[in-house]
């Protein structure tokens, strides 16, 4: 028999769309397509989940304390029994295989998703990896040409299981003791923690609690009307910000009177400015506008971009993406994707002689495992319609604003300083605004001033003292809390975690915050509060206050993120990872075996298993359910009880 090349994509929608591109007459098998040489399979998502606690130790299945946390030597993973069928027809084919390509989606998760099955069936022979950022023909035959060696990515896949394990270690065994610690038997709750969604719901609940005890203060800013040489009126406010607000009303008073009817020194300076259009998305700016736009809540976001990355649509591409760049080959693209999407974009027409790639966005040194959300070059038809129209041209317009011209124009600042408040006007000259990115948005120029030179003497008729007053913190949004995600360096007190941690660092990643989120709502630990804002319940609340802040530290989790990547990148050995996790998850469970406090349940609410009949508790229907290996990627891949990560 001849040997083969053996595909495996993560799914079975992704090995239609690599079939269609390889030459050849195309044969359609139980679990695979044969084309020539070349067999092209699929996983349905991760075919293997590490090992429940009892098939290590028959007695660990019981939610005892003295098992906690579960010490393991050696690491299992069993087949999930809904996809053995397919796991075991990935094995018989490779026994006939003279190579392998890893097709899982590029990152992290996705590397792991294949290689764990070929390590699962012994296989060491030749392995590549492909790269598929879009689903569109070309883009697929592009990376058919472009294969790269498994091995680059064997830290990356290192990292991913250390991810699963030390999650799953966290996650059960935090789960398991919390639960048994703070609640009562007959409260039939389970306390459910994780290494990203504890410290989510701190984030909630904190500021929550800051808007709950907010006391406002009033404060008071001023407002000149001058009259410049020429006789033109210009108004000019003071009205700084944070500290340096007038507090009392008597100092604004006395400064009002002070400059009335006096005679005032312009300091006055003029600038050409060019702004430059908004980086193409990633997942977090664009759940941020989508929010924004269409109250979309981050699930939806994810569902709809991954629903346009699919091989069904091919429109954009991959959407679990943190970056904000492209690669540099990219650019000869450039055109050919804005001509696909202008379709939906008619305003765009006019500009499209002006369109051109900016170099600073294609930059392959700024992309990591993949590269920003763009339209893909396949254009979309007539029909597409609802949520995937509206994100569409979302991604569509962003893309666009990035090949046209920055927009220019004069700025004019003038002000005048009394005792050391500064009072200022701000005007601004258009110059090319229906030739530049802003054409295509709702940006507004400012008023321009009237002419008026540096060192000109203005009278000032009159003075007005205004008074505002402080607000709260606005109240989080899914969009807004992704936001906080990504970057908790400024949630860190602690000098030493502070001073590890760049302002970019967060916890989770954006193929988790979703789901995390969503988590946080089936616990009910947090709800929703009108279209976009949530808020945390009560029971979210208690949570916050009992357990150990170093559950919820949100500097502590980032520390872990920076530690995968040390890991993802050669420079931090798997076993010092799990070691330190083991550590930290060991320290967790001896401060919960000294807690004594009992946490009230959340108002009984029917769960799913027992709307399907199960009407056991929901720690009995959890413990009879076996938990994932690692945070689901889609709901496809969820299955059963897993304690969130």
């Amino acid at each position: 028999m001849t040997k083969a090349t053996i595909i495996i994509a993560e799914k079975p929608s992704m090995a239609r769309a690599i079939a269609d591109a390889i030459p050849g007459v195309r044969f359609g098998k139980s679990g695979y397509i044969e084309i020539g040489t070349t067999i092209v399979t699929w996983c349905v998502g991760h075919l293997l989940e590490n090992a429940q606690p009892e098939e290590y130790d028959p007695a660990w299945k019981s939610w005892s304390m003295k098992d906690l946390p579960f010490p393991i030597k050696q690491w299992k993973v069993t087949p999930k029994p809904n996809t053995l069928t397919q796991l075991n027809i990935i094995g018989s084919l490779l026994k006939q295989a003279r190579s392998v390509v890893n097709a899982g989606d590029p990152d992290r998760e996705g590397l792991m998703l294949v290689n764990e099955v070929l390590e699962y069936f012994n296989w060491t022979g030749h392995t590549q990896r492909i790269i598929l950022n879009s689903y569109d023909p070309p883009s697929v035959k592009k990376a058919l040409a472009s294969l790269t060696p498994n091995n680059l990515y064997d830290n990356l896949y290192e990292a991913a299981k250390c991810r699963s394990r030390a999650d799953w270690l966290l996650g059960l065994s935090a789960t398991r003791a919390a639960t048994r610690t703070y609640t009562r038997f007959e409260d039939k709750t389970i306390i459910s923690i994780g290494r990203v969604q504890t410290p989510a719901l701190w984030l909630v609940v904190k500021r929550d609690l800051e808007i709950d005890n907010f006391n406002a203060k009033p404060f008071f800013t001023l407002a000149a009307n001058t009259t410049t040489k020429a006789g033109s009126p210009l108004l000019l406010t003071h009205e700084p910000q944070d500290e340096k607000r007038i507090w009392d009303k008597a100092v604004a008073d006395a400064l009002a009177a002070k400059i009335s009817g006096t005679s005032q020194i312009l300091s006055v300076t003029q600038n050409k400015v060019k702004s430059g259009p908004p980086k193409p998305y990633n997942l977090l700016s664009f759940s941020t506008d989508a929010n924004e736009a269409f109250g979309w809540s981050a699930k939806e976001c994810l569902d709809v971009l991954q629903e346009l990355y699919s091989p069904e649509y091919a429109l954009t591409t991959y959407p679990r993406t943190d970056c904000e760049y492209l690669k540099a080959e990219q650019m000869s693209d450039a055109m050919t994707v804005a001509q696909a999407c202008l379709g939906v974009l008619p305003e765009a027409h006019s500009l499209i002689g002006l369109m051109s790639p900016r170099k600073t966005f294609y930059d392959s040194a700024k992309v990591t495992e993949h590269h920003a959300i763009i339209p893909t070059m396949k254009k979309p038809w007539p029909g597409l319609s609802g949520k995937h129209l509206d994100a569409y041209k979302l991604v569509a317009k962003r893309f666009i604003l990035g090949l046209l011209p920055d927009h220019e124009y004069h700025e004019t600042i003038a002000t005048f300083t009394v005792d050391g408040r500064t009072f200022s006007v701000k005007g601004e000259v258009d110059i090319n605004s229906p030739k530049a990115w802003v054409a295509l948005t709702q940006k507004k120029t400012k008023a321009p001033l009237p002419l008026i030179a540096n060192g000109e003497m203005v009278a000032v008729k009159s003075v007005k003292v205004n008074q505002g007053k402080t607000s709260p913190p606005k109240r989080y949004t899914e969009a807004s809390l992704c936001q906080d995600m990504a970057s908790v360096a400024k949630f860190v007190t602690d000098p030493v975690i502070k001073a590890r941690l760049k302002e970019t660092d967060g916890i989770g990643t954006p193929a988790t915050w979703q789901s995390i989120i969503e988590t946080l709502k089936t616990r009910r630990y947090i709800e929703p509060l009108g279209k976009k804002q949530i808020v945390s319940t009560d029971f979210g609340k208690e949570l916050v206050k009992t357990l150990s802040p170093n559950l919820m530290a949100p500097g502590l989790t980032a520390l872990w993120e920076i530690a995968l990547e040390a890991v993802a990148k050669g420079t931090m050995k798997p076993e010092e990872f799990m070691a330190k996790a083991t550590t930290f998850v060991t320290q967790r469970v001896a401060e919960m075996r000294l807690a004594t406090k009992k946490i009230s349940p959340p108002p009984q609410k029917q769960t799913s298993v027992q709307k399907n009949g199960d009407h056991r508790s929901p720690r009995k229907a959890a413990q009879s359910k076996s938990s994932r290996s690692s945070a689901s990627k889609s709901t496809s891949k969820s299955r059963g009880y897993n304690p969130p990560i």
